[in-house]
């Protein structure tokens, strides 16, 4: 059941475009015809389930990015922190809630980790594992910043303006 409740939770996230305010418990478990209590057992709190529903959406996108049939580290480097620019945009409802969390309550295992994690498959080895952590802690703050990131000449809403600071970045922190 608890996995259920997961499954549902996350198509109910992902329909909503990560609008997660008009998503309830009660609307979970009516959903599922179960009781509220059910859910609660499980999870505590929304809060508790969104935060855990979030982080298997984004360490679902980790894993897409690491499948490449390129061999040139610096074009999978590019690709990979453009396509994590484009879900984060995308997405920016879930990206803001599992961004702050990590910042909450920071662990080995959060979507940050997970995204260092996931995107150092094509550097040469993990040595460079902090430079990757530096990427993905400045493109969350860019995200979470976007106003101010405008006035400094990039605007996000525009996928050109976003691919050109992703590869400037790419190129500062990684090569």
């Amino acid at each position: 059941m608890k996995d259920k409740i997961i499954e549902k939770t996350i198509e109910m996230i992902e329909t909503s475009n990560g609008d997660i305010a008009d998503i309830s418990i009660r609307k979970i478990a009516k959903e599922l015809n179960i009781a509220v209590g059910l859910v609660n057992y499980h999870f505590g709190s929304k809060d508790d389930l969104i935060e855990l529903c979030v982080e298997r959406i984004i360490a679902k996108q980790v894993s897409i990015h690491k499948q490449s049939s390129s061999n040139d580290k610096k074009e999978i480097a590019y690709q990979t922190a453009i396509e994590v620019a484009d879900y984060l945009w995308s997405n920016k409802a879930v990206s803001k809630i599992s961004i702050l969390s990590d910042l909450k309550k920071p662990n080995q295992n959060d979507n940050s980790m997970k995204s260092v994690r996931g995107m150092t498959f094509f550097l040469e080895d993990d040595s460079r594992k902090f430079d990757v952590f530096l990427l993905v802690s400045t493109m969350q703050t860019i995200f979470l910043k976007e106003d101010i990131v405008r006035d400094l000449g990039f605007d996000l809403s525009i996928k050109e303006e976003r691919d050109r600071l992703m590869k400037y970045l790419v190129n500062k922190l990684l090569f």
